[in-house]
């Protein structure tokens, strides 16, 4: 309860930096979108690829299978209730693909991962990227795809979540030893990726009320 607690205070005081920042236009909008980029290219693969190679086992992967399939039959029902949903909001087939999209697939990279390793610690955002395989294949790969209205090549399916998830993997259950130096360096980088998270979200919700 005390460790909760703590994280909740945390998260706190990271509201009142983001509040406090972009009141005094300390950060703009254009800033935030610096960010996010480094969310998508450095950050998030970075967190991938520690967690990954430090508990996806042949142990991990034999007891926890059913947490894929378990997320597989979820992705198919909510893919199938959505396709109807998204009619009732509009006419349009690109809208009504924006609908189901956004209605199925949850923000669960960017703020998800930091609160899941705050209160779980590094096995419960195992566990979570585990249940998010499906999803995040989905999302990066056909999602994408659908959204952008771009034809699904290979070159669309090589991106940095996608790299990060399979060479996490690789690593994990080869049991590659990362040198420490170079773990030392992702867990540090992870430090900074929870500030640059937490503040985004935080300018974004600002700024629309603003």
């Amino acid at each position: 309860m005390i460790i909760i607690f703590k994280q909740v205070i945390i998260l706190f005081l990271f509201a009142v930096v983001g509040y406090t920042l972009c009141k005094s236009n300390i950060v703009r909008s254009e800033h935030s979108q610096i960010l996010s980029k480094l969310l998508v290219y450095v950050f998030l693969p970075c967190n991938i690829i520690k967690t990954y190679s430090s508990n996806f086992k042949q142990k991990y992967v034999i007891d926890n299978y059913k947490i894929i399939v378990f997320s597989i039959i979820i992705l198919l029902c909510l893919s199938i209730t959505m396709h109807f949903a998204a009619k009732l909001f509009s006419k349009d087939a690109y809208d009504r693909k924006v609908y189901e999209y956004s209605l199925m697939i949850p923000n669960f990279g960017y703020m998800g991962y930091a609160l899941a390793e705050a209160f779980l610690g590094s096995k419960g955002l195992m566990n979570m990227m585990m249940f998010a395989i499906p999803v995040s294949c989905y999302v990066y790969i056909f999602g994408f795809s659908n959204l952008t209205k771009r034809p699904l090549t290979l070159k669309n399916m090589v991106n940095p979540v996608i790299v990060s998830m399979v060479l996490g993997m690789i690593i994990g259950l080869s049991n590659i030893q990362l040198p420490d130096f170079l773990y030392s360096f992702l867990v540090r980088f992870l430090y900074y990726i929870q500030l640059k998270i937490k503040l985004i979200l935080k300018i974004c919700i600002l700024k629309l009320f603003s």
